[in-house]
């Protein structure tokens, strides 16, 4: 899993990006995806710095873009400054930029809208079939560029504007995107950093190796998680920057390269990091699976309002943790984060209730271990009205008994269940193991009401209904067979008397 700060969010890629005086690189960037051509990083040698976006469209294709997005959108007038280096390597093409503006304050643009408009420029043009030229960067100012605008508001339309005469038409207008496209079937280029005012978009050769070894966002509990932080100096000035790890809850450090700052296992700092400089970070995590030992034991007597639940599971639900990374650099902090699910486990449930008015004498013993359930627990219980004493009144109260046994095992698709109601008496003792090879639950009662009963597992049911004054005497128990090919043993039985 990758975390590199700075710009790929929609892949998990995010590259931590600084800046001295202002602090990380405020946009993010995409690469357009077709069968018809490519853009990508590359190490190519750019005019500031050791990497650039190669271009690339085929034949079959038209045109190729990256698109900048802003974290936030701003008003056109305050860019300020707009450069790129771009050098041809072959066809007859043309650069374009292409900026979309939002004029109703919703943060997007649409070609339907009046309010809304975008700018043209042809930054670049070549024809390299006709006269070969030589392969070489030239910087492009967008300032100095004429352009046109297009919207379906016939005052803001306009062709061949210098940049003054576009701020004139739609300076107030907020930039929500930038597309720098190649057009011309069979042509190729490449693309140096952008700047924008006081910021730097540098196109990273690093994250194109690290997305490729992001494909991994399932884990399982116990199992090894690999962050990849990429880290870059995309401005023209040396700085420091410090990467902060926030890791998940349950998660423990099992090493990273480079290693922590001395004294910490989630800090690294770099200093003065040249301008284009970038780095990686290998963080390795492993999730606890969870474990508990519980045990147990309790009684309790009297009369009255009784009502009792006791519930055990070693499941676990599938979640999502995310691993967050926060970026210091001159004076600006940015956050950035990369989720990650962790598979549920399949475990065991122990549900044990009852509930009633009258008398009422208990006694249980519980084990709970982080893969097992051990319970044993038996009452008595008579129906008789109680007076409920409170502050202002006091209430009649008259319930007969009801009591749920529940065993579940999720490793063997085992289930135990049953149930009694309506019960004057009800005389009750059950005793219950449930682990990973093993399903067994025993219940005996002695009552006068209602019983219900169902047990399945392996495919077989045993389940009964009664009315009237009972002894009913219940075991099942199943077995994973530890031999191939044999079937586990399976014991069902139920034994109901008047």
């Amino acid at each position: 899993m990758v975390i590199v700060v700075s710009m790929i969010v929609a892949i998990f890629v995010i590259i931590l990006a600084l800046s001295p005086g202002q602090g990380m690189t405020d946009y993010d960037y995409r690469y357009s995806k077709a069968p018809s051509g490519v853009v990508e990083p590359t190490t190519v040698d750019s005019l500031h710095g050791s990497s650039s976006a190669y271009f690339c469209v085929r034949n079959d294709g038209r045109s190729k873009s990256i698109s900048l997005i802003p974290f936030e959108p701003f008003a056109l007038h305050e860019i300020g400054r707009f450069d790129l280096g771009v050098m041809p390597l072959s066809g007859a093409a043309e650069l374009e930029i292409e900026i979309h503006l939002d004029g109703n304050n919703d943060g997007k643009y649409s070609s339907s809208r009046p309010e809304d408009a975008r700018l043209i420029f042809s930054a670049a043009r070549w024809d390299m079939t006709r006269k070969p030229a030589l392969r070489e960067w030239t910087e492009l100012n967008l300032m100095e560029m004429t352009g046109r605008t297009l919207s379906k508001d016939p005052a803001l339309v306009g062709k061949g504007l210098s940049w003054s005469g576009l701020l004139d038409r739609v300076g107030q207008l907020e930039v929500v995107k930038i597309y720098l496209r190649l057009r011309g079937a069979n042509s190729s280029c490449l693309v140096d950093r952008v700047r924008m005012g006081e910021e730097v978009v540098s196109f990273e050769a690093m994250e194109r190796e690290a997305i490729k070894r992001s494909k991994q966002r399932t884990y399982g509990a116990g199992s090894t998680m690999t962050y990849y932080i990429v880290y870059a100096n995309n401005r023209e000035d040396p700085g420091d920057v410090t990467v902060t790890e926030h890791y998940p809850a349950g998660a423990g450090l099992v090493e990273a390269d480079p290693s922590p700052d001395p004294g910490t296992n989630n800090r690294w700092t770099f200093r003065d990091l040249p301008p284009g400089q970038h780095g990686r970070i290998t963080v390795k995590l492993r999730m606890s699976k969870g474990y508990a030992e519980v045990d147990g034991d309790g009684q309790v007597s009297g009369t009255g309002m009784v009502s009792v639940r006791r519930s055990l599971t070693t499941r676990k639900d599938s979640h999502l943790v995310k691993n967050q990374v926060t970026v210091s650099g001159g004076g600006i902090n940015r956050t950035a984060s990369a989720p990650a699910r962790i598979r549920s486990i399949p475990g065991h449930t122990l549900l044990m209730k009852e509930s009633g008015t009258g008398d009422y004498r208990s006694e249980e013993e519980l084990h709970y271990l982080g893969t097992s359930i051990r319970a044993s627990r038996s009452f008595v219980a008579r129906s008789s009205p109680i007076v409920l004493n409170l502050t202002r009144r006091r209430i009649d109260l008259s319930s007969p008994w009801s009591s749920e046994t529940y065993a579940g095992n999720d490793r063997m698709s085992d289930e135990f269940l049953q149930r009694h109601h309506y019960c004057p008496r009800l005389n009750l003792s059950s005793r219950a193991e449930l682990r990973s090879s093993k399903s067994m639950l025993e219940i005996q009662s002695n009552m006068s009401g209602l019983a219900f009963s169902r047990t399945s597992a392996e495919g077989r049911m045993l389940g009964f209904f009664g009315i009237g004054d009972l002894n009913i005497s219940t075991r099942a128990e199943a077995r994973k067979s530890s031999k191939k090919g044999r079937k586990p043993p399976l014991d069902l039985g139920c034994l109901c008397q008047r």
